[in-house]
C-alpha cells in the first residue's frame, strides 16, 4: 500500500496541475455513479488511471490547503482573510478543512505550488481575457464559486457578483454535476445524500458567503435591473436572508427604475432602459417567497408595468431569457396570491385571457399555480376559463405532483359551476381523478394533503368517486401513520375542522355512503370538539346587528347566532317560528370582481355548503347578500326586502308588518 502511495505521489509530482482560480477539486465519480462531470475551461486532466487522477486531486488540495494557510493579508472588507488564495471549503470559524486521506503534516510539506502551475501576473491580463466571467460559470460547486469569490473579489464587477448569485441559486436547484459538500473526494457520494435543506443550511453557514454580501453592498447602486433581479432570485432560491441591507436596496433600486420607466412612458419618451417584465416578475417572486416587507410594494409597482407589456406574450419562447411567456404569467399571478395583494381586475382578467387562450403551452406546474392564484385571491377568472382548465388538467392526470394534485381540487372546489359549460368540464375532472394515475399517487399525500383533497372533493360532491373512498381509507387506515399525523400536526384544528365538515356534508348530501364510509376515530372525538368549538365562538357583526333591528322595528321575533341542538351549526339571524335562517354574507363570501352574481359577485362554494347543512336539518336558508342589502336599505326598503325574501319558502307572511325602515 505505501509504495502504491508513493508512486502515486510521485506520479502526481509531474503532472500539470490544475490552474488556481476555479479548480475542481473532487475526483471523477465511477461509471456506475453516472456519466462524469464536464472538464472545467481552465482545467487540465489526466486519463492515465484511476490512481494518476486521485494523486493529482491529492496534490492540488494539499496546495490549496497550504496556500489558505500561509495566506493572512487582503483583509479590505473587515476581519475576514478575503482575497487569500484558497481552494478550501471555510466553515463559520475561518478553519480550512483538510482533505480526507491527508494529514495536517502532509499538507504543511506540500505549502509550495508545483512550478508548472501558471499564475496570472497581474489583473488586467485575467479581466482582458473574459477568464472570471467563464469561471463563474463553469463552476459546478457552490465550494467552486466561493472560493472564487475568496480568490477574485477584488477584480469583480457588479456582473461578476450577480452572476454568483445566480450560479448558486441555479446550483441549489441541481443544475450541475455535483453538489456542495464539506469534502473533496467523497463529495459526489455525500453530497447526494444530503437534503436540499442541508445544503442551503451548510451554504448559509458558511463564512465565505459574508464576503460575497459585502461586494453586493458595494455594487448595490451599480446593479441594472437583471443585475438585482439575479440576487434577488438567489436569495429567495436558497432561502437565504443577508444580514445587511442587500435586499432593501435591491427592492428600492428595482421600484426606482420601474416607477422611472412609467414615467418616461408616461410624459412621452421610451421604454428602452425599462426592466424586462421577466425581470419584473422574478424580482417580484422572490420578495413574495421571501415574505419581505417590500413585497407589496413591488407588487403594485409590477402590476402598474405590466399591463403595457401584454403584447409582448409569446407561448412560444418558453426557457427565453427576458421573455414575457407562461413562466412569466404564472410567477406573476403566484407572487400575488402568496402575499395577498390583488393586482386590480385589469390585469388578472388579462392574464385569465392568456391562460384560456394558451392554455395547452402552459406546463403542469404553471396551470396548477395560475387555478390556486385565482382561489386564493377569490377572483373568479370566468366559465370559459374554468372550463378549459379544468378539461386541461383531466387530460394531464398524473403530471401533477401530490402537492399541485391537492391544489388544483382546492381551487377548483373554491368557486361555484353554475352555467352548465363549466359544470362540463368540472366533469371531466372529476373523472380523471379516478383514473389509475391519480388513485396511485393518493398513498403518497401527506397528512394535510389528505384533509385538504377530502374536503376539496365533498365541495365538489364527489362521495361516490373511486378517488374518495381511496382518500379515506388512507386517513383513516389503522397501520398509517396518517390516523394520528392530521391531529398532531394541526395546532390550530383548521385540517381537522375541515375533515370534521367533509364527514358532516357526506351525511347530509350522501348519508348511505357515509356509513359505509371509513372515518378515523379520532375524527368523532378530536375533530368534533375542533368543530363544536369553532360553532361556539362566533360573535355578531355589524352587518348583522343592522339587519337585526330591521326586524325589531317590524315586531318579527328573532335571535342572533342561534347554536342549533346538535352545535353543529350557528346561525347568523334565526326565526325560530317559522324555521328561517338569515344568512348575512360580507363581501368575503363573494369574489372580489364583478360577475354572475345578485349584483355582481360570484358566491364562493363555501356558501353553498353552509346552505345544504342548514338545509338538511331543517332550516329555511335566506342569503342576505351584502352589496343587495346595502342597496335597498339605503333606498328605504330594507324591511320591504325582507318581507319580499322571506314570503319565498311559503312558510312566513310579513307583509303586514310595519314596513318602515328604521334609523341605518
Amino acid at each position: 500500500m505505501r509504495r502504491a502511495a508513493a508512486t502515486a505521489l510521485r506520479r502526481a509530482s509531474t503532472a500539470t496541475p490544475p490552474l488556481t482560480g476555479c479548480v475542481a477539486l473532487f475526483r471523477r465519480p465511477p461509471s456506475h455513479e453516472g456519466p462524469p462531470p464536464v472538464p472545467l475551461p481552465t482545467e487540465r486532466r489526466r486519463s492515465s488511471g484511476l490512481a494518476d487522477a486521485d494523486a493529482s486531486h491529492r496534490a492540488a488540495s494539499a496546495v490549496a490547503v497550504s496556500e489558505t494557510a500561509s495566506a493572512t493579508k487582503g483583509n479590505a472588507f473587515g476581519r475576514h482573510r478575503l482575497f487569500c488564495s484558497s481552494s478550501a471549503p471555510w466553515s463559520r470559524s475561518g478553519s480550512p478543512l483538510v482533505p480526507r486521506g491527508m494529514d495536517r503534516a502532509d499538507a504543511e510539506a506540500k505549502r509550495q505550488p508545483s512550478r508548472t502551475a501558471p499564475v496570472r501576473n497581474s489583473q488586467s491580463d485575467y479581466v482582458a481575457t473574459r477568464g472570471l466571467s467563464r469561471e463563474i460559470i463553469a463552476c459546478i460547486t457552490n465550494d467552486e464559486l466561493l472560493t472564487l469569490v475568496v480568490r477574485h473579489g477584488s477584480e469583480m464587477n457588479p456582473v461578476h457578483v450577480a452572476t454568483v448569485w445566480h450560479r448558486l441559486g441555479k446550483l441549489s436547484r441541481g443544475i450541475g454535476t455535483k453538489e456542495y459538500s464539506h469534502g473533496y473526494e467523497h463529495s459526489h457520494i455525500h453530497s447526494a445524500r444530503l437534503s436540499l435543506e442541508e445544503k442551503k443550511r451548510h451554504l448559509r453557514e458558511d463564512m465565505r458567503m459574508e464576503i460575497l454580501e459585502r461586494l453586493s453592498e458595494k455594487f448595490a447602486e451599480d446593479f441594472d435591473a437583471m443585475n438585482l433581479t439575479n440576487v434577488a432570485w438567489a436569495c429567495a432560491v436558497l432561502a437565504y436572508r443577508p444580514s445587511g441591507s442587500i435586499l432593501n436596496r435591491v427592492g428600492a433600486n428595482m421600484i426606482t427604475k420601474a416607477q422611472a420607466s412609467l414615467k418616461s412612458v408616461a410624459d412621452g419618451g421610451s421604454d428602452r432602459a425599462s426592466p424586462s417584465v421577466q425581470a419584473l416578475t422574478n424580482s417580484l417572486w422572490a420578495f413574495a417567497t421571501l415574505q419581505h416587507p417590500m413585497a407589496p410594494e413591488l407588487a403594485g409597482v409590477v402590476a402598474k408595468a405590466t399591463p403595457r407589456l401584454m403584447d409582448q406574450f409569446d407561448a412560444r419562447l418558453a426557457g427565453v431569457g427576458g421573455a414575457f411567456n407562461t413562466q412569466t404569467v404564472a410567477n406573476q399571478l403566484w407572487a400575488y396570491a402568496s402575499i395577498q395583494h390583488h393586482p386590480g381586475n385589469e390585469l388578472m382578467d388579462a392574464f385569465a385571457a392568456l391562460v384560456t387562450q394558451h392554455v395547452e403551452d402552459f406546463n403542469s406546474q404553471e396551470l396548477s399555480n395560475a387555478m390556486w392564484s385565482y382561489a386564493a385571491l377569490s377572483h373568479f377568472p370566468g366559465d370559459d376559463f374554468m372550463r378549459v382548465v379544468e378539461i386541461e388538467m383531466a387530460k394531464r392526470v398524473g403530471s401533477f405532483t401530490t402537492q399541485g394534485a391537492t391544489n388544483n381540487i382546492v381551487s377548483v372546489a373554491h368557486f361555484q359551476h353554475s352555467d352548465v359549460a363549466a359544470r362540463a368540464g368540472l366533469h371531466s375532472f372529476m373523472s380523471a381523478l379516478d383514473h389509475e394515475l391519480s388513485l396511485n399517487q393518493v398513498k403518497h399525500y401527506s397528512a394535510k394533503g389528505l384533509a385538504l383533497s377530502i374536503w376539496g372533493v365533498s365541495v365538489l360532491g364527489g362521495f361516490s368517486s373511486k378517488f374518495y373512498r381511496r382518500l379515506w381509507e388512507h386517513c383513516a387506515e389503522p397501520s398509517s401513520d396518517r390516523s394520528t399525523l392530521i391531529p398532531g400536526l394541526d395546532r390550530n384544528g383548521n385540517f381537522v375542522r375541515m375533515l370534521y365538515q367533509s364527514h358532516l356534508l357526506m351525511k347530509a348530501v350522501a348519508p348511505r355512503l357515509a356509513e359505509s364510509m371509513p372515518a378515523p376515530d379520532w375524527l368523532h372525538t378530536v375533530g368534533k370538539d375542533a368543530w363544536h368549538k369553532q360553532v361556539s365562538d362566533t360573535r355578531p357583526s355589524s352587518f348583522q346587528a343592522n339587519f337585526a333591528r330591521h326586524l325589531t322595528g317590524m315586531k318579527v321575533p328573532h335571535r342572533q347566532e342561534l347554536v342549533t341542538e346538535d352545535r353543529n351549526l350557528s346561525l347568523d339571524v334565526a326565526l325560530d317560528d317559522y324555521r328561517i335562517a338569515f344568512e348575512c354574507d360580507g363581501p368575503w363570501h363573494f369574489s372580489v370582481n364583478a360577475g354572475v352574481g345578485s349584483l355582481g359577485s360570484v358566491p364562493l362554494s363555501r356558501n353553498l355548503v353552509r346552505d345544504t347543512l342548514m338545509n338538511a336539518s331543517g332550516w329555511h336558508v335566506i342569503t342576505v347578500p351584502w352589496d343587495d342589502w346595502t342597496t335597498h336599505r339605503d333606498r328605504g326598503k330594507g324591511k320591504e326586502w325582507i318581507a319580499r325574501s322571506s314570503n319565498k319558502f311559503g312558510v312566513c307572511d310579513l307583509s303586514a308588518s310595519d314596513l318602515t325602515d328604521a334609523p341605518k
